[in-house]
């Protein structure tokens, strides 16, 4: 990490040299009012053109995505959090207590408002609350609260100050009376407590102040308690936006947006600029046109198949474990028959043959998880999906065996080039498969969006590295070195994998493995080279995603143009943040506690192969590289990515079944030799 550091620092005077400024102002003519409606627990499956008509109206002149209400915690956050980082456009921290923000005559006044400060300038995301609402009282824009705040007002930190002051109306035709004010520019923030009241308000007095307004935004930041993934955005504002999808920088994603983008958007709409301590980048809209029925169905099944995926993930994760446990017990059930005279019936062919059947059903489960995302399974029961998955597996599986019957070639090997192929097409076309996946990531979580996930890079790269050591046995050795190198470029370029820690793992693993195929001896001399090397070449990536533009960089160019605007710091906060997430992770993640079990079954197996078998495989410079490459992948995979541990499991889960395999069938070949 400290030479990706090294790296960073030393591209930022070239992009601070070479860019726009990231605040930039933009060109089209400026708004002069715009309302803010926060709506409480609002998701596109409960809006409906029979029960919202006035909404779904508004609707069909406005921009739409589904926001994350990913905070500062791993949990999720308070109201108070959710309001401060829609007012800091980063991830804010605020304790029940200092969210307490009450009228006082014509205003809301945060009396915690300092503490609130310095609590963030302790946390690791550098929120600055009341950023916002800074912001516009520097460019003179008017910010006025509509909110029914007769006890506790927690609404009031979006556009608050630092002073904790934001005028406030009691009744909403007041509110909404200074939009008909020319002389002013202004931002009205309405709080209404859910849709029906949202209804209402469109439908009833406030109808013509909204079509007067220059922009309109509706955000929903709380969700009352609701298991949502995500809650609606809808922008209206005809000068800078697209009836079609939403889009954000922070997320890469159409139609998918954050909290911390809400602020930088209002500032651009009034041509001010983005305040560095702002995490999020302002919106745009996308130029594919839909009709609005069908945008909205598109962005409701985003919300259901992420749900789907968090009530299937830990029954998942069971059933991969119990196949692999199947397999190596059954393993290792033969391997005592071997030496038993009392069990002559374990010393079958048959049973080696159920041993490798059950590892390539292990192994096939993996991609099988990616191959139901092609089915629209979203609202489906627990019977629909587990049948769906079970039918994708068993085929992926049986698919191998027919290749292993007919041409003679390894179901685990073809199985495992599956996994491969899928998760490389994936990659290259978006990673629509992996996000809302089993084994990928959800809008729940909201740490990643696009590119390869910690468990995707963990399945990803130790198939490559098991494809690339048999592809060496069969081919000629470099093009097995070609397979690790795509497989690199796939991970680590911006516009398919963008995964640095991946990229800094493959890179290291495929010049062992390339090594090792073409038994070189690697010196200390050419190990500091290679280092510099691949520091150099991360930098390259880097330089390559900062030039690209906002709406198409990845957190690695985002990153870079945060150092140029807020310094060094700024990466230690990051690299800090990052390890925090995988202390954090190790000590509290179930892979903890199932890794070293997996390390001990993996002993267990290699201990109980034959020694003739394990002579053999030493002899195999494939056999080794692949061994080492497993477990760089899996080791340094861990340390340097956040939710590291993640990686050793999903690396560990293919590599353990594929030993079993392997290891089954050259005993069976072994013995079948000796008679």
């Amino acid at each position: 990490m400290a030479a990706v550091g090294s790296v960073m620092l030393a591209l930022v005077s070239i992009v601070g040299a070479n860019r726009a400024d990231a605040a930039s102002l933009p060109t089209s003519r400026t708004v002069r009012s715009v309302i803010v409606i926060t709506v409480g627990n609002l998701v596109w499956a409960d809006i409906t053109p029979a029960t919202d008509p006035s909404l779904f109206a508004l609707l069909k002149t406005s921009a739409l995505g589904s926001m994350s209400l990913q905070g500062a915690h791993r949990e999720r956050p308070t109201a108070p959090e959710m309001y401060a980082t829609l007012g800091a456009g980063a991830r804010a921290v605020v304790d029940s207590s200092s969210g307490d923000c009450r009228r006082a005559a014509s205003q809301i006044r945060c009396a915690r408002a300092a503490a609130i400060v310095r609590a963030n300038r302790a946390a690791l995301f550098g929120a600055e609350p009341f950023a916002l609402g800074d912001a516009l009282q520097r460019g003179g824009i008017g910010r006025y609260l509509v909110a029914p705040c007769d006890a506790a007002c927690p609404v009031a930190l979006t556009l608050a100050n630092s002073r904790g002051d934001v005028s406030m109306f009691g009744a909403l035709a007041d509110g909404l009376r200074v939009i008909s004010q020319p002389s002013k520019r202004t931002v009205v923030l309405v709080a209404v407590p859910n849709t029906s009241a949202l209804e209402s308000l469109l439908d009833g007095g406030a109808q013509s102040a909204i079509a007067a307004a220059d922009a309109v935004l509706i955000v929903s930041p709380d969700t009352h308690g609701r298991a949502v993934a995500l809650t609606a955005c809808i922008v209206r504002a005809s000068q800078r936006f697209r009836a079609t999808e939403l889009r954000s920088a922070t997320t890469g994603r159409a139609g998918i947006v954050q909290m911390i983008d809400i602020a930088p958007t209002i500032l651009s709409l009034f041509n001010l600029n983005r305040p560095l301590s702002m995490e999020g980048r302002a919106l745009s809209s996308t130029s594919t046109r839909s009709s609005v029925t069908s945008l909205v169905t598109s962005l409701r099944d985003i919300n259901t198949d992420a749900r789907l995926r968090d009530r299937m993930l830990g029954a998942g994760a069971a059933i991969l474990a119990v196949f692999e446990l199947l397999s190596v017990s059954l393993f290792l059930l033969v391997a005592l028959g071997r030496h038993n005279t009392n069990a002559e019936w374990l010393r079958s062919g048959m049973w080696n043959q159920a041993v490798e059947l059950t590892a390539a059903v292990a192994i096939a489960y993996v991609p099988a998880t990616f191959l139901v995302r092609l089915l629209p399974l979203g609202d489906a029961g627990h019977i629909e999906f587990w049948s769906a998955l079970t039918a994708a597996t068993l085929l992926a599986a049986t698919g191998g065996w027919i290749v292993n019957i007919r041409f003679g070639r390894s179901a685990a090997v073809c199985v495992m080039a599956l996994t491969f192929v899928v998760l490389f097409a994936d990659g290259v076309t978006g990673t629509h498969l992996e996000f809302n996946a089993m084994f990928g990531y959800s809008a729940t979580a909201g740490g990643r969006f696009v590119g390869f996930g910690n468990n995707v890079f963990g399945f990803f790269a130790t198939a490559a590295v098991i494809l690339a050591a048999w592809l060496s046995l069969r081919s000629p050795r470099w093009l097995a070195v070609s397979l690790l190198a795509v497989a690199w470029l796939v991970i680590a370029l911006p516009m398919f994998g963008s995964d640095v820690g991946g990229a800094i793992t493959m890179l290291a693993a495929a010049l062992c493995c390339a090594a090792m195929l073409f038994e070189v001896r690697v010196r200390a001399r050419t190990a500091a080279i290679a280092f510099v090397g691949a520091g150099a070449l991360l930098g390259g990536l880097a330089l390559l995603d900062a030039s690209r533009p906002a709406d198409h960089q990845t957190h690695l160019g985002r990153l870079v143009h945060a150092v140029t605007d807020n310094g060094s710091s700024e990466l230690g906060r990051v690299m800090h943040r990052k390890w925090d997430a995988g202390l954090h992770v190790l000590f509290h993640s179930v892979g903890t506690y199932v890794l070293p079990v997996a390390m001990l079954v993996a002993a267990a197996v290699w201990l109980s192969t034959p020694s003739i078998v394990r002579a053999r495989l030493r002899s195999l410079p494939a056999a080794r590289a692949a061994i080492v490459g497993v477990l760089i992948v899996s080791v340094l995979g861990s340390i340097v990515n956040d939710s590291g541990i993640s990686v050793a499991g999903a690396s560990w889960s293919l590599a353990i079944p594929f030993a079993v395999f392997s290891l089954s069938r050259i005993d069976r070949q072994t013995v079948a030799g000796t008679r």
